[in-house]
């Protein structure tokens, strides 16, 4: 009798092993396919791969975390019923205390996807929807503050269940969200508001442009749009016209504002020439600012915030303007040589 559940046992062992070189331990066969198309998820083959796929959505997403890497990724069914690659965000699921993987239940909805602290005794959640280009965040639970999408779409209401107040004026598009960089409490939630009301935007966030060249080509990248400014990497910063990249904006006198992968968990925005895409233009209106607190320039602020220079609590900075709904660009220096840098708005003190 031992020997005949024995043999069963290994049949099934045998057959499940199988469904997970089919599945991918449980993903759907659709997942499956895309990722032996792609050749970015090698990790694939150990079990840090999470999904959050639902069979009834069009959507499905996964995350990846291995050593220091963790990697959202979020699918799109396309015409063809196979799912693409609607982006990746190396940086949206950094907690506030530094962590990464807060173990979150994963689910694809009908409009999107969301995310649900497993062991969050506050409901901490987070739901984002598809806009028709882009996932926004529809409703968050904090822990300490629910933020939900008005009714129009133009910011959020944010309560602790005592007060409440309007935060931001637009969508947060998951292309920027950051979990330790969300406010919590109303009072900070405030005084993100006072921020934005003294600095302007540098850009629209949501109109970035990717382009797709597929040259074999590579442009030098500057930390600022001059040609002595600093280029990191030792001073061999490029971009590969080869791979998709994204154009933030375009100054008049050529100079492209430029977001690329370095690798699949690391970024870069810098400055290139010799671009002829059209794109939004950058608007620049240096304003006076002090910082708060000591903080880390980073050329890299959606994904490892990789550090280009240290400023001291009370340094003078000058404000060139908001990246996106955490970030502040700043003319600095990279080892005494002129750099646009990014640090979180919260680093500024309110005038």
């Amino acid at each position: 009798m031992r020997r005949i559940v024995a043999l069963l046992l290994c049949l099934v062992m045998v057959c499940l092993a199988g469904t997970a070189c089919a599945d991918q331990w449980g993903l759907s066969g659709k997942m499956s396919q895309f990722l032996k198309r792609s050749g970015d998820y090698d990790d694939v083959k150990y079990p840090e791969l999470s999904s959050g796929f639902s069979p009834k959505s069009p959507f499905s997403f996964f995350t990846v975390n291995k050593d220091d890497e963790y990697l959202l990724t979020v699918l799109r069914l396309n015409e063809k019923d196979a799912f693409e690659e609607v982006g990746r965000y190396p940086g949206a699921l950094k907690d506030v205390n530094g962590g990464w993987d807060k173990e979150f239940w994963k689910k694809s909805t009908e409009d999107g996807i969301h995310l649900k602290n497993m062991w969050s005794d506050a409901g901490e959640e987070y739901d984002f929807v598809w806009n028709g280009q882009e996932m926004v965040l529809r409703y968050a639970n904090t822990g300490s503050l629910t933020m939900t999408l008005t009714e129009d779409g133009l910011g959020y209401t944010v309560s602790d269940g005592t007060q409440a107040l309007q935060w931001l004026d637009r969508p947060l598009l998951l292309a920027e969200f950051r979990l330790d960089k969300l406010p919590q409490s109303v009072e900070e939630a405030a005084r993100q508001n006072a921020l934005r009301q003294r600095y302007p935007d540098l850009l629209e966030i949501n109109q970035r442009v990717t382009v797709d060249l597929g040259k074999k080509k590579n442009l030098p990248v500057y930390a600022a749009p001059f040609d002595h400014a600093y280029r990191g990497a030792e001073g061999k910063a490029a971009v590969s016209l080869r791979a998709p990249f994204d154009v933030l904006g375009v100054l008049e006198d050529g100079w492209a504002m430029v977001e690329y992968e370095i690798t699949r968990s690391e970024r870069r925005i810098g400055f290139v020439q010799g671009l002829d895409v059209e794109a939004q233009e950058l608007f620049l209106l240096g304003q006076p600012g002090q910082l708060n607190r000591t903080v880390s320039v980073t050329d890299d602020p959606h994904a490892t915030c990789r550090e280009l220079t240290v400023l001291e609590a009370g340094d003078e900075v000058e404000v060139l303007g908001y990246l996106d709904a955490f970030w502040l660009c700043i003319q600095t220096e990279a080892e005494g040589q002129l750099a646009w840098g990014f640090v979180p708005a919260d680093a500024l003190a309110v005038p």
